[in-house]
């Protein structure tokens, strides 16, 4: 798999994102990498925040990770829908705060603004135990 052509493939799903969220302003903020460590979910998303002054809270870069190892398993709309699931959980932390429930209904706003239902989780179906282990080796 091409995950250069993947990566840009996600900025330009974020982009879109944070325009129908109106947050295109976070754009600068937003880096994204493939990861080999990510076994078990097909991504994240963590942030770093000011932590004293005027501006405490506030998000001033945020990481999306995505698995490399399970990428490959899933089709290109459910690519689409995990990078859309992650940028609205930065989104609505971005504009309520930290102290929100991850998969809240702020998030939840934003995932109806992308149109996609908020229960968006997926398991992938291998072969069998087996052939996910060799994956991991």
């Amino acid at each position: 798999m091409d995950f250069n052509s993947e990566h840009k493939k996600a900025l330009k799903v974020v982009k879109t994102t944070l325009t129908k969220c109106n947050t295109s302003n976070i754009f600068h903020l937003v880096e994204i990498n493939f990861s080999t460590r990510m076994t078990r979910s097909l991504g994240n998303v963590c942030y770093s925040e000011v932590e004293s002054g005027p501006y405490k809270g506030m998000i001033i870069n945020a990481h999306i990770g995505l698995s490399e190892i399970l990428w490959p398993f899933i089709n290109q709309a459910e690519r689409r829908n995990t990078i859309i699931h992650e940028v609205c959980h930065l989104v609505a932390f971005h504009n309520y705060g930290l102290n929100i429930k991850a998969h809240g209904k702020e998030w939840k706003r934003y995932m109806g603004l992308c149109n996609l239902p908020p229960d968006i989780y997926y398991t992938l179906e291998l072969l069998n135990r087996n052939a996910y282990k060799n994956l991991l080796k």
